[in-house]
């Protein structure tokens, strides 16, 4: 009888094997033939617009395993992420700069959280199942490495759902609670099985020690002024806040290269060689040795937590989506209804929710509707596109040259893409005209000597643009300024707010976004100054809000754990998207 019973359970498991291979194989194939079809009906056809997928194209013959959703989940008030708004530090995700301050430096790396013994866990343990677009809520309990619990905040986590079998992914809100733990919101946006991941990005003593080291150091990579008159020559540093220059150098004298930065202060040390003048500065290099290094810098048990930085809490949250009532198969959230180009601009700067997902390694916009690339060729006609920034915004300028038969005015580029000269392309059939300028000093690119193509800014630039064109002005700044001190962002942002606010009001046919940083592991100093940055963007900003868009650029590369600088093409393609979509109808 026990052999009968032991095949008989061992026949039971085989066909539930055999079940759950044919779910995964036709699960599969559905992603296969949805993205094929939301291709096919893009009316572009072009493999970078945006793709809104709806629930009623997603057909299999595949069975819930478990009990569906009694129906759709209709929120009629925004959730609640316990943070009342962008004024909260928490909102970005961020321990200020005076409160990370007052703590010790790092001595002992077992005080601080550890991976190997915090925690995570679902906060409602008896739900099983989840509805489309419901919320689920997580826990992070940060223990240190001793075991011993963690009863203070600063530690910033981060968090993604994902799905492999539908190659899809999106961020987590994380609320840091201050008392060692983090609240976790994550949205069910498509039925099927997912996992939650949650890593530590930065210990509380790495984000002190990233603030005080910004305080008291100067920038790796740090630019240097070189004078040249006849056979005399001389390098000194330069920096963008004059008395941070006095104080981190030996320097006592200074030259002022603001007007030649065209209105962006910039400073370099005054030669101490009597026949040189400050006039007499010729070109900018940058210091490629890197001879303030990071390393060099760091205790051992600082340099330990960097090494330490971004590692996954283990284990995973295994979490299951139930397919809406009345669809049988494969749901996902629905689209949203309101164009971007309707969309209440304000709730850009406002709002905690992702904006976006993957699925079917698609991108789809998740607080408005994007627009389509036939609309967008429409809209683009009798317009200018300017982009001001840095090399990733160079980017956004080749994607533009490839999606809208833009043609290289000025071929040259091709040879040196990176000598931070002006280019432009244009498409003759509907008069659109794009531009990429650099955004002036501090510039931190590796090509050699600086021309005087690098003494523009941003200001200047928008200063420049015709009020009579109906432009496109996209503004960013943040990699090229991230080794430096937050005030020098700041210092930038606020000149840069008086020319768009100045520009808004002279044009009124015209619109302005600004790029917000993105996600990125692969420098030395990491992108938690980016979060940082955020919120300086929404002080300095504070009463333009309802005028100018801010572009969220963090959540589809921390959906995807982009590693490089320079986001891969699908990224910056899906960037560009969300841009258009807020300026077309």
């Amino acid at each position: 009888m026990g052999k009968i019973n032991t095949c008989v359970k061992l026949h039971e498991t085989r066909q539930i094997s055999t079940k759950r291979a044919l779910f995964i194989f036709i699960a599969t194939t559905l992603v296969l033939i949805l993205t094929l079809v939301i291709d096919n009906r893009d009316s572009s056809g072009s493999s970078f617009s945006i793709h809104q997928i709806s629930s009623s194209t997603t057909k299999t013959t595949t069975i819930p395993r478990r009990p569906e959703a009694t129906g759709r989940l209709i929120r009629s008030q925004p959730f609640y992420y316990g943070v009342d708004g962008p004024r909260d530090p928490r909102f970005y995700n961020i321990i200020p700069e005076e409160e990370a301050l007052t703590f010790p430096p790092c001595k002992d790396i077992n005080q601080a959280a550890s991976t190997q013994y915090s925690k995570v866990s679902l906060a409602d343990h008896s739900k099983d199942t989840y509805a489309i677009g419901e919320t689920i809520r997580a826990v992070v309990t940060l223990f240190n490495g001793y075991g011993k619990r963690k009863y203070s905040g600063g530690d910033q986590i981060r968090a993604t759902i994902e799905s492999n079998m539908f190659l899809a992914s999106a961020p987590c809100v994380i609320t840091d609670n201050r008392d060692g733990t983090h609240a976790v919101f994550c949205e069910a946006l498509w039925s099927g099985d997912s996992k939650i991941n949650v890593s530590l990005a930065y210990t509380r003593e790495v984000i002190t020690r990233l603030y005080d080291r910004k305080l008291k150091t100067l920038p790796k990579n740090l630019i240097y002024g070189t004078y040249m008159k006849g056979n005399y020559t001389e390098d000194t540093p330069c920096h963008p806040i004059r008395k941070n220059l006095l104080i981190l150098t030996s320097y006592t004298e200074i030259c002022d290269l603001t007007s030649q930065n065209s209105g962006m202060p910039f400073f370099c040390g005054r030669p101490s060689n009597e026949n040189l003048l400050c006039e007499d500065l010729q070109v900018l290099n940058l210091d490629r040795l890197g001879s303030n290094s990071v390393k060099g810098s760091l205790t051992d048990c600082e340099r330990k937590l960097f090494q330490s930085a971004h590692h996954t809490l283990e284990p995973s949250l295994s979490i299951y989506v139930a397919n809406r009532i009345e669809e049988k198969y494969v749901s996902v959230i629905d689209k949203p209804s309101i164009p971007c180009s309707q969309y209440n601009v304000s709730l850009t700067w406002h709002s905690r929710r992702p904006t976006g997902f993957f699925y079917g390694g698609k991108w789809n916009l998740r607080n408005c509707l994007g627009t389509s690339q036939q609309r967008l060729m429409s809209c683009l006609r009798n317009r200018r596109l300017y982009l001001i920034g840095d090399s990733t915004v160079r980017q956004w300028f080749t994607a533009v040259l490839d999606r809208f038969k833009c043609k290289m005015a000025n071929e040259d580029f091709w040879k040196c893409p990176k000598c931070q000269k002006k280019v432009q392309c244009t498409n003759k059939d509907i008069n659109f005209e794009t531009v990429w300028y650099q955004h002036g000093q501090p510039n931190r690119m590796k090509t050699g000597w600086y021309t005087k193509n690098t003494w523009y800014s941003t200001s200047y630039h928008i200063d420049k643009i015709p009020r009579e064109e109906r432009a496109i002005v996209l503004i960013h700044i943040y990699l090229h300024v991230h080794g430096y001190h937050s005030d020098v962002f700041k210092q930038r942002m606020q000149i840069i707010r008086k020319s768009v606010e100045n520009y808004l009001s002279q044009s009124k046919h015209s619109i302005v976004l600004i790029k917000a940083p993105h996600t990125h592991f692969d420098v030395p100093l990491g992108d938690f100054s980016g979060y940082v940055f955020s919120k300086i963007l929404f002080d300095v900003f504070d009463g333009l809000h309802d005028k100018v868009v801010l572009l969220n650029n963090r959540d589809a590369t921390q959906a995807q754990h982009e590693v490089p600088i320079h986001p891969r093409k699908n990224i910056v393609n899906a960037m560009v998207d969300q841009m258009m979509s807020y300026v077309c109808n």
